[in-house]
């Protein structure tokens, strides 16, 4: 039997802090369309059961036309089971907010158990001390746990989930949510835990491949293999300056580099970073457009350091000489320094500051 792991897909994120007002609604599309082509794929591999281990809104408050878009997806299949658990961030269940399909089954403060195929699927919204005690689960059965929260060490609550807590429980597969990049472990002898992570990246803290986990029970074990299904990815990358680098064009080269094996489908965001020379001028405003033309999106900010010391300018009596001593001497900070280091040699070379 197949059954998909995924969670985290925050429909209806906003997503204007990162980008324009249209590519942060083209992306909510996005989500969504993700969401719908994974539904698609799960009927076309005969797969009897998706779980979605929380956050698939990204805030309690949900728009009718999403809800209807999620529950008409799941009532178009009704050969697949849908298991949704509660998260951080979807406050209110799909429940609270419209009547469910038969084939939508969710969980509540309590355990809840149910059959699917050759596996028994069980699930608590919100993970404490007491749920793990009161966790019984059948040792000759195949079982699935579905938990949303971080792991830890330490006392299980407040979204924190003590992995040791769970072991010796005759968990086969604990299907996790919370965490947005996908991981494995292993919960004791017979059990592992995954995180699936999200399906699409929304912001450059979730860079790299994102997708979903296809779970096979034929084995004794559960195995499961990541599925990239993202529709593009998001990429931090850095380029690395040197005080070598003198003009636009050969920073504008550096830039390009370091981008040079990023598809143009995708969006990039690159630091700036080790130290520059005087001569150099930085206008991320100009590098951030350049690669515009080559990506989706592209964004461009300097991290860099100005490669000028006191001691360059030690036995410098002009005008420039006595600027640096100045600033490299006073109590600012480093990157205050730098700040004003560059609007001085701007300006004592005649240009725009």
């Amino acid at each position: 039997m197949k059954l998909i792991h995924c969670a985290d897909l925050h429909l209806e994120s906003r997503m204007d802090s990162s980008f324009s007002v249209r590519l942060a609604k083209d992306r909510r599309r996005e989500l969504l369309l993700t969401y719908k082509r994974m539904i698609a794929y799960a009927a076309e591999q005969g797969v009897a059961a998706v779980l979605i281990a929380g956050d698939l809104f990204d805030s309690g408050k949900v728009s009718r036309r999403a809800v209807r878009d999620v529950l008409s997806e799941m009532q178009a299949r009704p050969e697949i089971t849908f298991f949704y658990l509660c998260g951080n961030h979807d406050k209110n269940n799909l429940s609270s907010l419209s009547a469910l399909p038969e084939n939508c089954k969710t969980f509540s403060a309590e355990w809840r158990s149910y059959p699917v195929g050759d596996v028994v699927v069980t699930g608590i919204e919100r993970f404490d001390e007491s749920a793990a005690e009161s966790l019984s689960l059948d040792p000759s059965a195949r079982n699935v746990v579905m938990l949303h929260g971080q792991l830890s060490s330490g006392a299980s609550g407040n979204w924190n989930i003590n992995l040791k807590s769970l072991a010796g429980k005759y968990i086969d597969y604990l299907a996790l949510g919370h965490i947005h990049s996908h991981s494995f472990g292993r919960i004791d002898g017979r059990g592992k835990y995954a995180y699936s992570g999200c399906l699409e990246g929304r912001g450059f803290d979730e860079c790299g491949e994102k997708g979903f986990l296809l779970l096979e029970t034929e084995g004794r074990e559960i195995e499961s293999t990541f599925v990239p299904f993202a529709s593009m990815a998001l990429h931090a990358v850095n380029a690395e300056l040197d005080a070598s680098l003198v003009t636009r064009a050969e920073l504008e080269a550096r830039t390009e580099s370091a981008v040079k094996d990023i598809p143009a489908s995708d969006m990039v965001r690159v630091s700036l970073t080790g130290e520059r020379g005087a001569e150099l001028t930085v206008d991320t405003d100009y590098l951030s457009r350049v690669l515009s033309e080559k990506f989706r999106f592209a964004k461009v900010i300097d991290a860099s350091r100005l490669a000028v010391t006191a001691d360059d300018y030690k036995n410098d009596v002009s005008l420039k000489g006595e600027f640096v001593r100045l600033v490299r001497g006073s109590k600012l900070t480093p990157e205050e320094q730098d700040k004003i280091l560059e609007c001085g040699i701007r300006a004592l070379r005649g240009e725009d500051i």
